[in-house]
């Protein structure tokens, strides 16, 4: 009499079961796809910041860098060319005075052969200076150029090693860098030593005009004298 009745209840809760079943596991993909989807969406977004934050990092470490470098390297520049502005004024000065007394050869009539000696011998002094002045001046220019090498070779070692430690750039591209930069300062310090050896000529072709002309000049009043001591 009560068999239809349960019957019907155990139908009825095995498919609310049943449905419920099938519920969760309806359910339960979505809940693993947003779980498994979500932590790797969020590490790739994560490293991708980091690599960016770090190439911008070494590339505004190797800009400023390259800039410190080029300062450096103007610096250097600087110092030796007020060197060499130093030392020429001084050149200069010391060769406009005693191109004067060089040049003042006095009249030797009233003087004694042996006065004419003393006056000549110190226009030949005075031409001996000349000339190793000008030797003097060559050295010291050789000397600051080779000391210039020197420091700029320094800091171009010293902004290769920072430079690669950077990293911004490979080693390769580090040192074909600094290559490039050391050849433009090698033909500019080339053509500051031709500069140089020309100036040092044309100082020592002046002398040589100056000291021809003073011989020349020499021996006309020497001759004069003569004149006057037979006359």
């Amino acid at each position: 009499m009560f068999l239809p009745q349960l019957k019907v209840t155990l139908h009825n809760r095995n498919q609310l079961f049943s449905d419920t079943r099938h519920a969760n596991r309806s359910k339960d993909p979505c809940d693993k796809a947003e779980i498994w989807g979500l932590p790797d969406t969020i590490a790739e977004k994560k490293n991708s910041d980091i690599i960016h934050h770090l190439v911008e990092k070494r590339r505004k470490d190797h800009n400023e860098a390259v800039s410190l470098l080029q300062m450096d390297l103007s610096s250097i520049s600087v110092d030796f060319e007020a060197l060499f502005r130093e030392t020429a004024k001084d050149f200069l000065q010391k060769w406009s005075k005693i191109k004067d007394s060089f040049e003042n050869v006095s009249d030797l009539t009233a003087h004694s052969y042996q006065d004419a000696s003393d006056i000549w011998n110190k226009v030949c002094h005075t031409s001996f200076l000349m000339r190793k002045w000008i030797k003097e001046l060559d050295e010291i220019y050789a000397r600051f150029e080779s000391e210039r090498k020197i420091r700029i070779s320094a800091v171009l070692r010293k902004y290769t090693t920072k430079l690669e430690k950077i990293s911004y750039l490979m080693p390769y591209d580090v040192h074909r860098l600094m290559d490039n930069k050391a050849m433009t300062i090698n033909q500019a310090l080339l053509a500051n030593r031709c500069a140089l050896a020309k100036l040092s000529l044309n100082w020592m072709e002046k002398h040589l005009q100056m000291e021809v002309f003073q011989r020349m000049r020499w021996e006309d009043k020497l001759q004069n004298w003569q004149k006057n001591q037979t006359s």
